[in-house]
């Protein structure tokens, strides 16, 4: 493929953990799979005029730079929007013209990059390495370094201040600089604080605010424009989910990290306790808070190795001209930036890496590359870390920006006999970078084939064979936030689908204020306690029948359905020869390159039940996952609604076997997807285990046997199925596990059917 990677900095001028990313991932793709790689970035070059593009050639693909220093910038909005910068991006697309684009940072650059690339049809994946498009700043830091939630429905005033509510603090930044030039920074410093106050008089507060809004919603509009974002982490989706970027589905893709040769160690611990710290000596990454527990520590306990540059924050450089005041102590030695490359030579020398970070660390690639080597990370709880770096398993957790609490747990690795080694024991490498880039390069060949698709063979059904009505029901048990999610982007579907109806399996308050916040037209049916998943979708089901619908669209609370993914359903239904169930593949939502459920076979011999993790070489399967599937209303008249004594699970599988059975075609879309969070509610529970049980073999029994000693033996081999799975599943304990199974057998043998 042809692929266009665009960061806001690369190597070697960039080294951060973005710009790291990218060139990983691009670097791969060339060599990996020999794809013809290009990265579009920016680079800060003085003495060079402002927007020239000058192209390199290296490490087996084009780098294209485009020079901005910002000395132009006349106001908060050409912070972001640069009409020079996107014209000299179409030039480099065009002479590029990538199957693909895939943007990690637009900062420095112009977002309106996203715009000329949706203009040439060209797939868009988008990660979100920080908050910045939520944040100008990009760490949700304000200028008082207090962590915030970003601009909420009145906007910013304290982050976006100056900038935003004074035009003429663009100019005076210009000057500042000129007189700065050649000067001593003691000087530059007082310079800034005098000009600091000077613009500071000149702000509108409601100014402020009314450029933050306006930079939020152009952001929004912009995410509208790709194809799919990726999360690193669970929190940087909900982050995002919660102000209000609900237009494009965001997946979580965990970074992918080389593997790293791990040193054998064993014995005890120290002294001294060999800590370390790896990365931009910056107030958001708080190396402070080591130095302050390492005061506190015995001396001689800990030795502590300090690797990395000062960096200023936003311009703001009091935290790096104290620096060496803070990493003055005795047990701390510095020793300064040092390259990628090196870092695994660095990990294999420390027992621990120590991560204090006082911003929300989306993920934090270093403390992966550590536990990749084998070394645990004290870090700290917030952000997407306790994602990566689970307490007391391979790692400590303590309180952000608390010193104090830092040099609690470094203690216990330093009293607690074993419990380095056990946190050895459990580092794991998170996940291998090849993976991450195979599974990135699988959705950019997704994205492709589905654009490709959908322009070279448009619908060219007819008004007399089309679905002219489709509803959707989405069922709805605890989970309201995510179930606002799932119908915001159902609204974004590009077939409408009314009634939208949501089915709240409670008493709808929760839910409700939920889907007040997204807004739209909705119908909230609540039956005011848990029906369980048939019953509960039955009600929604009814109402869309009722209302006339030809089809609907039964959509778990935990999917997110992508924009196209009804349509190429609906074309799908329409091809059927019998005209009856049609389900998208289903991927992870943790893990977008994996295939979740492409159909389900059933062996009627055995009472087997796979997901199948490839789609079929026909659309045909036996059945689909019901936590999305498309259904012509002519099955419900001629079947029936969901079996409602099921419950929760195999009802699905019930209900497609019996649509078989009446005549209709039951098949899967291979280029229709939805992501799915999956045990949404109850996870992996002992409750799961016994549905899972009883239900299986209610199928079994309701399922044609050749001889009454086949039915039997069926059913012996169901129960040997879920006692199986019960031994072999992970989460409680064993007997508990086991106990779940048997009591489903038990009610099943009962009769016993319904809530468990």
């Amino acid at each position: 493929m042809r692929v266009l990677q665009i960061v806001h900095g690369y190597p070697p001028h960039g080294h951060g953990g973005a710009e790291l990313y990218a060139e990983s991932v691009a670097t791969r793709l060339a060599a990996r799979w020999g794809d013809a790689v290009t990265v579009l970035t920016r680079e800060h070059i003085a003495e060079a005029p402002e927007f020239r593009v000058r192209k390199e050639a290296r490490d087996g693909l084009d780098v294209f730079w485009i020079n901005n220093t910002f000395r132009t910038t006349r106001r908060f909005t050409d912070t972001y929007v640069n009409p020079r910068i996107a014209a000299r991006a179409s030039h480099v697309i065009d002479a590029v013209l990538p199957d693909v684009a895939h943007i990690h940072h637009l900062t420095c650059l112009s977002t309106t990059i996203v715009d000329e690339l949706a203009r040439r049809g060209i797939p868009v994946v988008l990660t979100l390495h920080d908050y910045w498009l939520l944040c100008h700043r990009g760490q949700l830091l304000d200028r008082t370094l207090a962590r915030c939630d970003g601009p909420g429905e009145h906007g910013c005033a304290r982050c976006t201040g100056v900038e935003g509510g004074a035009p003429l603090a663009f100019a005076g930044a210009r000057l500042l600089r000129r007189l700065g030039r050649g000067v001593p920074s003691a000087v530059r410093a007082r310079l800034r604080v005098a000009a600091g106050r000077t613009q500071a008089a000149l702000v509108s507060e409601s100014a402020a605010r009314e450029s933050s809004l306006r930079r939020l919603a152009h952001m929004r509009e912009r995410f509208g424009l790709v194809s799919m974002a990726l999360a690193p982490s669970a929190h940087v989706r909900d982050r995002f989910v919660r102000t209000g970027f609900v237009n494009v589905p965001i997946v979580v893709s965990e970074y992918g990290v080389a593997p790293s040769a791990r040193p054998e160690r064993s014995g005890p611990v120290g002294p001294p306790l060999r800590l370390g710290f790896a990365g931009a000596l910056m107030v958001s990454k708080a190396p402070h808070l080591l130095a302050e527990a390492a005061a506190a520590l015995p001396e001689g306990s800990v030795a502590v190795e300090v690797y990395g540059a000062p960096a200023s924050y936003h311009g703001d450089d009091t935290y790096t001209r104290d620096l060496d005041r803070r990493l003055s102590h005795p047990a701390i030695t510095r020793h300064g930036p040092i390259a990628h490359a090196d870092v695994p030579r660095v990990l294999a020398s420390l027992d621990a890496l120590v991560f204090p970070s006082v911003w929300e660390e989306t993920s934090g690639i270093g403390a992966r590359e550590a536990l990749a080597a084998g070394v645990p990370v004290v870090a700290s709880r917030i952000g997407g870390i306790p994602e990566t770096v689970r307490h007391d398993v391979n790692g400590l957790l303590f309180e952000p920006g608390d010193a104090s609490d830092l040099a609690r747990q470094i203690r216990r690795l330093l009293d607690e006999p074993g419990l380095l080694d056990r946190l050895r024991d459990g580092c794991q490498t998170p996940r291998t970078l090849d993976d991450d880039v195979d599974a990135t390069r699988g959705l950019y060949h997704d994205l492709v084939r589905r654009s490709t698709t959908q322009r070279a063979a448009p619908s060219q059904t007819s008004a007399t064979d089309a679905v002219p009505s489709v509803a959707a029901v989405v069922l709805n048990y605890r989970t309201p936030g995510q179930t606002a999610v799932a119908v915001e982007m159902l609204r974004r579907s590009d077939t409408r689908l009314a009634p939208l109806i949501v089915v709240d399996n409670g008493d709808g308050v929760d839910c409700g204020v939920a889907l007040a916040a997204v807004g739209g037209e909705v119908a909230l049916r609540a039956t005011g306690g848990n029906l369980g998943f048939s019953a509960g979708c039955n009600v929604g089901i009814r109402d869309a029948l009722t209302a006339g619908a030809d089809a609907v669209l039964l959509v778990n609370s935990d999917v997110i359905v992508p924009p196209d993914c009804v349509t190429l359903l609906m074309d799908a239904m329409r091809r059927q020869p019998r005209p009856g169930i049609i389900a998208p593949v289903v991927r992870s939502r943790v893990w977008p390159d994996r295939v979740l459920s492409a159909g389900i076979d059933y062996d009627s011999a055995t009472g087997r039940v796979r997901h199948r993790l490839e789609p079929p070489d026909g659309r045909e399967v036996a059945s689909v996952s019901g936590c999305a599937m498309l259904v012509h209303r002519l099955v419900f008249d001629r079947i029936g609604l969901l079996p409602e004594e099921y419950f929760f699970s195999f009802e699905d599988i019930a209900f497609c076997l019996r649509a078989r059975a009446a005549g209709f075609d039951v098949g899967l879309e291979p280029l229709a997807t939805v992501y799915h969070e999956g045990s949404g509610t109850m996870g992996t529970s002992p409750r799961r285990l016994y549905y899972a049980a009883r239900n299986h073999l209610r199928l079994g029994a309701q399922t044609p046997a050749r001889s009454p000693w086949h039915r039997l033996g069926r059913q012996y081999a169901i129960a040997g199925y879920n006692l199986a799975h019960a031994v072999t599943a992970r989460g409680g304990a064993l007997p508990t596990r086991l106990a779940a199974v048997t009591r489903g057998i038990a009610d099943h043998l009962r009769g016993r059917y319904g809530e468990g």
